[in-house]
């Protein structure tokens, strides 16, 4: 045989060789678990002959003892835990889940500070001869659970229509470098509703109900200061009604580079109750004519209807949109009967040559004297009616609007 063809063979023979070495695999570490929360490290075994279901054999060596093994758990001995671990592998709390033959989950339900040191995962062999590797190890970690998740529980009665703000404190104390994320649900019944959530990445999204108002700005989250998260909706609508509570998690990086949610709290939480409301707001607007001289006054009249009652009020505004299509305020009159001219118009008010007038609860008129063609152009009547909710602010109920356009002819 020649040399070449030699050494083809025995490069075969090495690869052979290799794939079947027994090698065992144990999740990367170090780990950093916090006390009270369950804990998981994964074990795999590959390139092993014999049965298809391996064993899985746990121990740990404590760092008060690094050279004593201390028996844990195993898939095939019932007696194989020492007597310190014996009854939390009979109560359930550490036990093995097998992901497949040749691979398993070292769970433990309620981590505890004594828990911590090195874990070593062994596969006994099944091969005609001892040959690879047959445990691995790897350190946990066991660190203070510090984070704190609290809200001011309280019950508010809002009306359909208004806004919403509620906020929570999210911290931790932690000596690791952990992140922290903060969602907020709304509970309705036993159904528990993701609203927004900010990432352990700093990425916000909405859930599936509320992520087309999100995209709208009704819906936002905002950090203020180290620890405090507001949720703000807008436009309240029925469909809101419910218990709102925040839940933050704290993250931790672990050495194959992903984030495992080491803690997880919820706050008390908010009662919201929305009052459904309906307007039967209606608006018209009239003028003297569409077509004006230059220097004869306009005359405009917004007429407003409603069966809502004495318990509401109503605030109009007149806008003016020119033939460039620009936009400005002419006046307004607030809900409780104040009368404001817009910027453009300040002295022409003062002067006498803009008055604005309030006939009674239904209409509000509009007069500009010794029209200008600047005069010219779309007039809308914008309506609001207010409510007052059961936490003592007014509301807005629905709003109405209505339109005419005026030309101003030349002499």
């Amino acid at each position: 045989m020649g040399s070449a063809a030699m050494l083809l063979l025995t490069g075969i023979l090495f690869a052979g060789v290799s794939w079947a070495q027994r090698e065992v695999t144990i999740q990367k570490g170090p780990l950093y678990r916090t006390a009270g929360s369950h804990m998981s490290m994964w074990c795999s075994v590959r390139g092993y002959k014999g049965p298809s279901q391996q064993n899985f054999l746990w121990s740990i060596y404590l760092p008060s003892a690094p050279e004593k093994e201390i028996q844990i758990v195993s898939t095939e001995d019932t007696s194989f835990s020492y007597a310190i671990y014996l009854p939390r592998v009979r109560s359930g709390d550490i036990y093995v889940e097998r992901v497949s033959g040749d691979r398993a989950l070292l769970h433990i339900r309620q981590l505890q500070e004594q828990d911590a040191g090195e874990y070593e995962c062994h596969t006994p062999n099944t091969d005609p001869s001892y040959h690879g590797s047959y445990s691995a190890k790897m350190n946990l970690a066991v660190i203070p659970d510090t984070l704190v998740v609290s809200l001011a529980p309280q019950s508010l009665h809002k009306v359909e229509g208004s806004s919403l703000q509620v906020t929570c404190d999210v911290s931790q104390n932690s000596s690791q470098h952990t992140h922290l994320s903060v969602t907020w649900y709304r509970l309705s019944g036993e159904l528990a509703d993701d609203v927004i959530s900010l990432t352990q990445n700093f990425s916000v999204w909405a859930g599936p109900s509320y992520s087309q108002r999100h995209s709208v700005g009704d819906v936002r989250m905002d950090k203020l200061g180290d620890s405090t998260f507001r949720l703000t909706l807008y436009n309240l609508q029925t469909s809101d009604q419910g218990e709102f509570y925040c839940q933050g998690t704290e993250w931790i990086q672990d050495p194959d580079g992903s984030w495992f949610a080491m803690t997880q709290k919820r706050s008390e939480g908010t009662s919201v109750t929305v009052q459904p409301t309906g307007t039967s707001l209606t608006v018209t607007v009239t003028s003297n004519s569409s077509s004006v001289l230059e220097g004869v006054a306009i005359s405009l009249a917004c007429s407003v209807a409603s069966l809502s009652g004495p318990q509401s009020r109503i605030s109009t505004s007149w806008y003016l949109q020119d033939k460039q299509g620009r936009q400005r305020e002419v006046v307004r009159q607030d809900r409780d009967g104040v009368i404001w001219a817009g910027d453009m118009y300040r002295e022409r008010q003062v002067s006498g040559g803009l008055r604005a007038v309030r006939s009674g609860t239904d209409t509000f008129s509009l007069e500009l004297e010794n029209s200008q063609r600047t005069d010219e152009g779309s007039y809308e009547c914008r309506v609001a009616e207010w409510v007052l909710a059961p936490d003592g602010e007014w509301h807005v109920l629905g709003e109405r609007s209505a339109q005419t356009s005026v030309d101003i002819v030349a002499l």
